[in-house]
């Protein structure tokens, strides 16, 4: 997908990552964030296949992820 948007935040960025997901849409990007799993999905999996298949890979970089050990995975 051309317009394919992984998002990698801490959830303590919740808020703002949904403003920036919505401004996304807005622009015609198709943006992804792990709240988008399915509840028995693999996460690690699905987390890796939408990563490979982004058209761009964003890090909301905050103090707090910068402390979140899976921001840094």
């Amino acid at each position: 997908m051309a317009n394919h948007v992984f998002i990698s935040y801490s959830r303590k960025d919740q808020d703002y990552v949904r403003q920036l997901e919505d401004e996304l849409r807005r622009r015609g990007f198709e943006p992804w964030v792990d709240a988008r799993i399915d509840f028995g999905d693999q996460w690690w999996r699905t987390i890796v296949r939408q990563i490979r298949s982004c058209a761009a890979f964003v890090v909301v970089m905050t103090p707090e992820a910068e402390g979140s050990e899976w921001v840094e995975k």
